[in-house]
This record gives structure tokens, C-alpha cells and sequence, in this order.
């Protein structure tokens, strides 16, 4: 049997020009992988402006609100990017040693994005295994260990590019569908998040009388996925000067949808910090 210390893994700023980027397998359809990279480079382009962020800086733990910092703390917890494919069918293996690990989905529909980082290490949790991810892109291939919820490993479908998800629908690379999918992608990075009770902000069950009552759908801490999502899509609003009026009232009324979803109960933020397997 092998063993483990348990740690926490704490965010340490760094020189943002060396900043690792987000890699997508080859399984990625080619169209959809240049959406997300110019997506991602919209955010590394985009202006915020000055002004009152306490909150914003308090739950994302970050010093300053501007394009670096954000595609840092989206970078730690977003690295690779696969394919939509039921996980029986993933590249994915588990150790045949037993592993000590810390006390303490997916749905039939038109996936849009899922963290499968962080659903593969409770698995590997909850049997005590290693779980590995075999990895391909153009720079070559690797075997992802997961050994944290922050592995970093996220899954996308069509249903992120779907017309349902889009506020432009004839423009797919227009910005404000850009703006969608990064929310979306800030929303995921979350869940690679957690230790413990915290351990990768699940959901809540939305209780009765809610728009989506019995659904998987809600938030009872102050601090979970859908928080970041509302935080980061009122700021990308805010800062898109290409963004028409119409364009801004749809996204306005996306934003009221993911706050809804926020209940109103919700005053317990969550210890983000993340947990990760020492092997000894």
C-alpha cells in the first residue's frame, strides 16, 4: 500500500509572461478549438476598468482585477482540454495499488463543458486508486496524473457552441459569445477547487418553488461556481466596448439567471484551497 501526505495547494503569483497555456487534445474538433484560443486570447487582450472590486478580489483571492490575473487564476485551474466522450470510453486508467486518501455525472444530454479533473479524482478518491489520463495534442503525448482536483482537465461539447447558448447567433466568434464562453469556462475552473467538505464545489439541489427546483442547479455557499460565474460576467460586460446594447441586455439577463441560482441562504463562503495527493 502506498501513502500520501495531504497538503493544500496555495496560489502563488508569477511572472505572467511564462504563463503555461491551455491545451487542447487532438479529439478537439479543429473549428472549436479555434473558437476557445481566440476566445482565450480576447481575455488576455480585454481592459478593466478601475473601481470598487472587493468583493470580485475577495472570492477569486486575487490582489488587482486585470486580464493577467485572470488568465492566471483561470490557468491553475483549467490546463487541458478533451474531447466529449462518455468516460468509459476515455484513455483513462487506474492504479492496481490501494491509495490512503484524505477523510473526510454524467448526464445523459448535450454537454457543454464538465470537469472531468475534478470527477475523476473524487472517483480515485472513493476507491482509494491513482486515476491517470492519457493525453495527445500537437506538441505530443503525456499521462496526466490525477493526483488533485486542480489536474486541470476539462471536457467540452457542442452543446457550448450550441445556438441556445449563443447571445450572436449568427456570428459564432462574436464577442459577446466569447464573453458566454469564458464565464462558462470560470464556472468549471471552479470546481477544481475544495478540500474536505469544499472538496470541488458541488451543487446544491434547487429547493421548491425554484425556477429549477430538483435540480442539481443551486449554490448554498457564497463562493461556489456560480458566484465566479456571476462575478466574471458582470466584469466582461462591463469591459466590452464591442458588446451593442441589445448584445449587453441578453448577457444582463444571463447574468440574472446564474444569480438566481445563488440562494439566498447562501452566506457560508468555502475554503477553496485545494487538495492534492503527496505519493511516498
Amino acid at each position: 500500500m502506498k501513502y500520501f501526505r495531504y497538503i493544500l495547494l496555495l496560489s502563488i503569483f508569477c511572472n505572467f509572461n511564462t504563463l503555461a497555456r491551455i491545451r487542447f487534445s487532438n479529439g478537439v474538433a479543429q473549428k472549436h478549438k479555434e473558437f476557445l484560443k481566440n476566445d482565450l486570447e480576447c481575455l488576455q487582450g480585454m481592459f478593466f476598468e478601475a473601481g470598487n472590486h472587493r468583493e470580485f478580489l475577495n472570492i477569486f483571492d486575487l490582489e488587482v482585477l486585470d486580464s493577467s490575473t485572470l488568465y492566471y487564476w483561470l490557468n491553475e485551474r483549467v490546463s487541458f482540454v478533451v474531447e466529449d466522450r462518455p468516460i468509459s470510453e476515455l484513455p483513462a486508467n487506474s492504479s492496481k495499488e490501494k491509495y490512503v486518501y484524505p477523510v473526510q455525472r454524467q448526464e445523459e444530454s448535450v454537454s457543454v463543458m464538465y470537469n472531468l479533473g475534478a470527477s475523476l479524482y473524487k472517483v480515485g478518491k472513493a476507491y482509494s486508486e491513482l486515476i491517470t489520463l492519457d493525453f495527445e495534442d500537437e506538441f505530443g503525448r503525456e499521462t496526466i496524473k490525477v493526483t488533485s482536483p486542480r489536474a486541470g482537465i476539462v471536457q467540452i461539447g457542442e452543446g457550448l457552441f450550441d445556438i441556445s447558448m449563443s447571445v450572436n447567433y449568427y456570428k459564432p466568434e462574436s464577442m459577446p459569445n466569447t464573453l458566454r464562453r469564458l464565464e462558462v469556462f470560470f464556472h468549471e475552473a471552479r470546481h477544481s477547487d475544495g478540500h474536505g467538505e469544499s472538496l470541488t464545489f458541488p451543487h446544491e439541489l434547487c429547493p421548491k418553488g425554484h425556477a429549477y427546483e430538483g435540480q442539481p442547479s443551486c449554490d448554498k455557499s457564497s463562493n461556489g461556481a456560480y458566484k465566479i460565474s456571476s462575478l466574471i460576467l458582470k466584469e466582461l460586460i462591463r469591459a466590452c466596448s464591442e458588446c451593442s446594447k441589445y448584445e449587453k441586455v441578453f448577457l444582463k439577463g444571463i447574468l440574472s439567471d446564474i444569480s438566481s441560482r445563488i440562494l439566498s441562504k447562501a452566506t457560508k463562503a468555502l475554503d477553496p484551497r485545494a487538495e492534492v495527493l503527496i505519493i511516498e
